[in-house]
């Protein structure tokens, strides 16, 4: 016999013919994936000229196709490029509400991209959102921002 109801006893909620048929969970959505002010950060205070690269990051180009395949969406800023990175996130996190901020950063930029990070997850609360760490910087020392209540989650290794 085919067990295709839920029996009302059951903390399980699909029959035994469901199993290995249960639904992913839903993606929460909008992803919001921000490359901190690099450039500015690492050289900043020294005399070399720096030459912005704005071309899009192989990472979140890798990154971005799945999680529009799982039906978020997704938005990338590039801090980088603006004139005012705490007020650019500022007002894109207010705009999007995000469900998932996702930061990169290397170890030269990791203090700036911390005290972004940590505004963001003030900024995010509200609505329970939460932010993630990826990126060469979090890869070789996880452990960093999760305990110093940087971020939500640390991504080692390739994201995607």
């Amino acid at each position: 016999m085919e067990d295709t109801e839920a029996s009302s006893n059951s903390p399980w909620p699909y029959g035994s013919a469901e199993l290995g048929k249960v639904p992913a969970p839903a993606l929460r959505s909008p992803v919001l994936l921000v490359r901190p002010p690099m450039a500015a950060q690492a050289y900043g205070s020294t005399r070399a000229r720096v030459m912005t690269n704005v071309a899009p990051m192989a990472g979140f180009a890798a990154l971005a196709p799945p999680l529009l395949e799982a039906g978020a969406e997704v938005r990338i800023l590039d801090l980088d490029l603006s004139e005012d990175p705490p007020g650019a996130l500022r007002r894109e996190v207010a705009e999007l509400e995000p469900a998932v901020v996702g930061f990169t950063t290397q170890t030269a930029s990791y203090p700036g991209a911390a005290a972004l990070a940590r505004a963001t997850r003030e900024q995010i609360a509200p609505w329970d959102g939460r932010v993630v760490l990826g990126g060469p910087h979090a890869s070789a020392l996880p452990e960093d921002p999760l305990h110093n209540d940087v971020v939500d989650a640390v991504v080692v290794g390739e994201g995607e």
